[in-house]
């Protein structure tokens, strides 16, 4: 594939629109009720978090409702999906487990839908890319989805309490999501502000340890 197409190309994914909440306690609430909604539906359900203190968030909060779910620890190539993950299953694995075979073969029509859940961005938008460049590598029909919450370190230090106080007054309820793409696009050019801006990339256990380890002034 030329430059050119490889930058003007379409998703090979349908990417819905962030899902942000004003807490994070609203954003889990919102990913468990889905979660269950698509496993009803006999969905291959894929949930991926970029740090393992969310997961083991996630896990905290499936085991509450008691529903059963797998954790992928092994990584997982983007050919070998729908060998490794069963319709109507729901799986947890940790983003940097997912890799890209962008060359292999797709068998389209063999495959049921897999839901791709994300349940939180990363301070650098690279990260969130490899995972966008992973669905468009599965083969059959896939849905991406990021879940976010204004609480969160990411959100916090770009001072969106300050718009969830906004979005209060205006109205919003506590348990309401906001789905937009101008905010989406706001928040990836502010990852990559803070791509551009970070010192290193060093290995941490959530958002807020990160942005600690790597960004100056923190």
């Amino acid at each position: 594939m030329g430059l050119l197409n490889w930058l003007f190309a379409k998703p090979k994914f349908d990417r819905l629109p962030d899902r942000i909440f004003l807490s994070s306690e609203a954003m889990f609430a919102d990913l468990l009720s889905r979660c269950r909604q698509e496993l009803g539906s006999r969905v291959r359900v894929l949930v991926v978090a970029h740090f393992q203190e969310r997961l083991d968030e996630v896990r905290r909060r499936l085991d509450g409702l008691q529903l059963v779910y797998e954790i992928l620890d092994k990584p997982l190539s983007s050919e070998c999906v729908a060998r490794d993950i069963s319709a109507g299953a729901l799986t947890l694995v940790i983003a940097e487990g997912l890799l890209v075979n962008e060359n292999a073969d797709k068998d389209e029509s063999t495959t049921s839908p897999l839901s791709i859940l994300i349940v939180e961005h990363h301070p650098t938008r690279r990260r969130d890319e490899a995972l966008e460049r992973f669905a468009a590598a599965v083969s059959g029909k896939v849905q991406l989805t990021y879940f976010a919450a204004f609480d969160e370190p990411l959100m916090v230090r770009f001072n969106c309490a300050a718009v969830a106080e906004t979005l209060l007054k205006s109205g919003m309820q506590a348990d309401e999501c906001m789905e937009s793409r101008s905010v989406s696009r706001s928040l990836a050019f502010a990852q990559r502000r803070l791509e551009a801006e970070s010192l290193s990339d060093t290995p941490a256990t959530s958002s807020a340890e990160w942005i600690e380890r790597n960004l100056p002034g923190r």
